[in-house]
């Protein structure tokens, strides 16, 4: 009795002291023999494995297990898992949204942190092509997810001014035969039905050198928005589903080639927008029917090969990846410039998109004696999307296409990229060093237009199709970085860091909006500078572990979506400033065995440093922005606690209980168009998220047990005003109870 009274105690003080699940976010039983310490995490940050806590960058690493068995299978779930991180999707419903790292969001331009698939890049860095578009793998097949707080553009490239998310995959194994199927089911609030799936993977030596791994999974994720446009009921139910196929060859210990492919799809039925107006009751909206639905595809091939010459390791990372989604948007919003003709039908955006991305990047690393590490490579992309936007007239019944389309836009852009950088870190002694590095890249981007349909003859007064001049662009960008280090034992160690990051300018949609108000062709790229003192240790034989860092970040040359004078056509440009500075603290603990206790907690201020421009010639037309401004969905706090505790229940069966409390901060929307007394940007309260687990393994068999959002809170991720329907939102998922068992083999 005395045991279980002190795990409610262990729980309830972990509820009410603030929110985290900790760096590895531990969900399962540890069975390891040493119980008493915390496990050993690591990483792959610097291109090369590391300790976690040797590693000069802030990295968070959630395990991928853990993610699965709590029911955190989309980033959406778990990204306040992650200090500085937030994610605002697309107020459509779209798979399309802006991931934020330390604040650095202008509401406009191309993506600011760099998403990578086993440390290569995935999908398109340009806002033309599908840059918004956000690879939502399912965790079922990762090992872990590092993400890498702050510009990592030496090392990265492109798109990582403010950061890098990390998907690594679970490599196969030459030791055993292996294997895992899990089963879950789970019902949310205001649910139109349960939700449920399975999943399950398989590793196979073949040989001494030769082993195989296959995984699959299948998902469905239960609806719970009412239409009341349409009566239907948890319209934003989804299926998902995908499989993995890896093999590894090690013909001996020098020479390793691992192959992957990964093929995912997902499927949502409706939007997930929620109207927060008059008239609508609580997870409601009102949409035009046979709108709101997602396809979307991901599908990722890669090669990784490694061997080590006379003591020079070399590696080759070869992707080929598609990153391809069509959705349908109410845009019955048009009918008010369609006149009379139209009033009795719908509308609707039907856009497709298909970013194919083709990378190679081959580098060399290795050791002079012990005062010298050096690591040198050179990196190229090619990326090419094409996009089609319809605006096909809709039953207003049943949702079908009426045959008839009043516009149609398309366009065709392509990205590439060389790059060349070098990381070198000098031991001056045992304890101290100093790693230099730099990245020269050369940038070149295309695109071109086609209008076509009634709506290009009205508004563009000029015969369909309109076939617009391409615009191609040229740039290049430097990036650095300078990390002493002093360790002052293989438990503490103290460094500070200047980097910098970039994203890349490129071509503004050249139509004859652009060429009528006589539109700039092009934007710059814009870049972070980064100046950080961070210290990491454990202590008290690795049963605590903290990683403490404070920042300052300056943003020139931000890219805002700005507007002409008449307030009809926006485009690409760059105006103002930014800082973003902030204190990030994590820390760990097993205090006994079976007991693991683990925090972190985040002050970040980001904020306009000079004003954006008027555009106007009345001075109140286009974005506005004054100094002191905060930058876009950047939270000033947000904490995260987690306690969990892990105890025999029988000789043969081990249990656990633990819970989590997430805390998201304050945050305003996007910036916003006309006067700002009038018309203020959207603010998104802070919102606390708690969630509880409990499980069982014994011998093969585990079960768990989740109840996420258990206060059923109402967190508003996006949407409001600046948006098309200035009333609808996304929330984060109500209340969700689940109940997963799986079996290893």
């Amino acid at each position: 009795m005395n045991r279980y009274f002190r795990v409610l105690c262990v729980v309830s003080l972990g509820i009410i002291s603030g929110a985290r699940i900790g760096p590895t976010l531990a969900a399962t039983p540890d069975t390891s023999a040493d119980q008493a310490a915390l496990a050993e995490v690591v990483v792959t940050a610097q291109k090369r494995e590391e300790r976690l806590q040797d590693v000069p960058i802030p990295v968070t690493a959630l395990q991928a297990q853990a993610l699965v068995d709590t029911g955190h299978v989309r980033l959406q779930d778990y990204y306040e898992s992650v200090p500085g991180l937030t994610y605002a999707p697309d107020a459509q419903g779209s798979n399309a949204g802006v991931i934020t790292l330390r604040g650095l969001n202008s509401s406009g331009g191309n993506p600011t942190v760099a998403i990578l698939v086993d440390g290569m890049p995935f999908g398109s860095d340009s806002s033309l092509g599908a840059g918004a578009v956000i690879p939502d793998f399912d965790p079922s097949e990762l090992q872990r997810v590092e993400v890498l707080r702050g510009p990592q553009g030496t090392l990265y490239g492109a798109s990582s001014l403010g950061g890098v998310i990390n998907f690594i995959t679970t490599p196969p194994s030459t030791d055993t035969l292996n294997g895992r199927v899990q089963a879950d089911i789970n019902t949310i609030r205001n649910s139109n039905g349960p939700g449920y799936g399975w999943r399950g993977a398989v590793n196979v030596p073949l040989s001494d050198t030769f082993a195989v791994r296959l995984g699959a999974f299948t998902r469905h994720d239960a609806g719970y928005v009412d239409n009341v446009e349409t009566g239907r009921s948890g319209v934003n139910s989804g299926a998902d589903a995908g499989g993995r196929l890896a093999a590894l060859w090690r013909p001996n210990s020098t020479v390793s080639v691992q192959l992957n492919a990964i093929l995912q799809n997902n499927n949502l039925q409706g939007s997930p927008e929620v109207f927060l107006a008059p008239g609508y009751a609580d997870l409601q909206q009102s949409r035009e029917p046979g709108t709101g639905w997602v396809h979307q595809g991901l599908q990722d091939y890669n090669a990784i090969v490694k061997a080590v010459l006379n003591g020079v390791e070399l590696t080759s990372l070869s992707s080929y990846n598609i990153n391809r989604m069509r959705y349908s948007f109410d845009y019955s919003v048009l009918q008010c410039c369609l006149g009379p003709t139209y009033a009795d039908v719908g509308a609707a955006l039907l856009d497709t998109r298909r970013s194919v991305s083709a990378t190679e990047e081959l580098r060399l690393q290795s050791k002079l004696g012990d005062r010298l590490d050096w690591q040198v490579g050179g990196f190229y992309t090619h990326q090419a999307v094409p996009v089609s936007q319809q605006d096909p007239l809709i039953n207003p019944t049943t949702g079908a296409p009426t045959g008839v389309s009043f516009g149609a836009t398309d366009w065709w852009s392509t990205y590439q990229e060389a790059s060349a950088f070098a990381d070198f870190t000098v031991h001056f002694s045992s304890q101290f060093d100093i790693q230099f590095g730099g990245r020269e890249s050369f940038i070149k981007q295309h695109f071109q237009e086609t209008d076509l349909g009634p709506l290009t003859e009205a508004f563009e007064d000029v015969p369909s199709p309109a076939i617009y001049p391409a615009e191609d662009t040229r740039q290049s960008v430097f990036t650095y970085l300078v990390t002493p280090r002093f360790k002052f034992s293989d438990h503490l160690m103290l460094y500070a860091r200047i980097a910098s990051g970039y994203r890349p300018g490129g071509p503004n949609a050249n139509d004859v909006g652009a060429l009528v108000n006589n539109l700039p062709p092009s934007f710059g790229a814009d870049k972070t500078k980064n100046y950080e003192v961070g210290i990491k240790g454990d202590a008290f034989d690795r049963k605590l572990s903290f990683d403490a860092s404070a920042y300052y970040i300056d943003w020139r040359n931000i890219q805002l979506s700005l507007l002409t004078p008449n307030g009809f056509l926006n485009y690409l440009g760059n105006a103002s400033g930014a800082k973003s500075q902030g204190v990030e603290l994590s820390v760990e603990s097993r205090p006994m065995s079976g007991l693991t206790l683990s925090a972190w907690a985040a002050w970040n201020d980001a904020e306009l440093t000079s004003a954006i421009p008027k555009r106007g010639t009345d001075g109140t037309e286009g974005i506005y922005g004054s100094p002191g401004d905060p930058l876009p969905s950047s939270a000033r706090f947000s904490a995260n606690a987690t306690a969990q505790e892990e105890f025999p229940i029988t000789e043969k069966i081990t249990g656990y209980v633990g819970g989590t409390v997430a805390y998201v901060g304050e945050r305003v929307g996007n910036f916003v168009t006309g006067d700002p007394v009038s018309n203020p940007r959207q603010l998104y309260p802070a919102y606390t998220k708690t969630d509880l687990r409990a499980g069982a393994k014994f011998a093969v068999w585990t079960v768990n047990l989740f109840a996420n959002n258990v206060t059923d809170r109402r967190g508003l991720l996006s949407g409001g005003n600046g948006q098309v329907y200035p009333q609808a939102f996304i929330l984060i998922a109500p209340r969700t109870l689940g109940l997963s068992v799986a079996r290893e083999f």
